[in-house]
């Protein structure tokens, strides 16, 4: 099955470096737990998911007054993999969501990420994937298309800091 996880570009080096395997999926009634897994689409278009896009959003942090923070944009890269339908890691997210969290945070998630179709679209892998398993390392152009990353502008890419 092809798939496509999208991230940012100061995500890529990180990823590189490693694996994709450091995403949170919610999970618990409300949705205040998370399980560790990799989030993918079988769409090869980010739009409409949900994703961040570098806007502005207001954090509210306990004692503190709220304040305007950046957000990356999460649709600047595009990892293609191929995973076969029978890897028993590989779920569908709302079959599998539907028996770890709360009915009205799936539908709020679902709401927010483009609806019911965009939803149909959404897996979870529960394991890691090294970057020699990618298929393809594509970067969004300033026209909306992918194309492949070259050598040189990936290791021009500043990583963002992770806390």
């Amino acid at each position: 099955m092809r798939l496509y996880h999208y991230t940012s570009l100061g995500h890529l080096p990180l990823i590189l470096g490693s694996s994709l395997a450091r995403g949170d999926v919610p999970v618990g009634a409300h949705g205040d737990g998370s399980e560790t897994g990799v989030w993918f689409t079988t769409d090869p278009e980010p739009a409409g998911h949900g994703l961040a896009s570098g806007e502005m959003v207001t954090v509210h942090e306990p004692g503190e007054a709220p304040r305007q923070v950046p957000t990356v944009d999460k649709r600047e890269v595009r990892i293609t993999v191929v995973i076969p339908s029978t890897d028993r890691r590989l779920q569908r997210w709302l079959p599998w969501t539907r028996k770890r969290l709360g009915a009205d945070v799936v539908e709020r998630l679902v709401s927010s990420g483009g609806g019911k179709r965009k939803a149909e679209t959404w897996f979870v892998y529960l394991g890691t994937i090294e970057p020699a398993r990618f298929a393809a390392v594509e970067i969004r152009r300033g026209d909306g298309t992918f194309t492949r990353a070259t050598a040189e502008e990936i290791a021009a890419i500043e990583p963002h800091d992770i806390d």
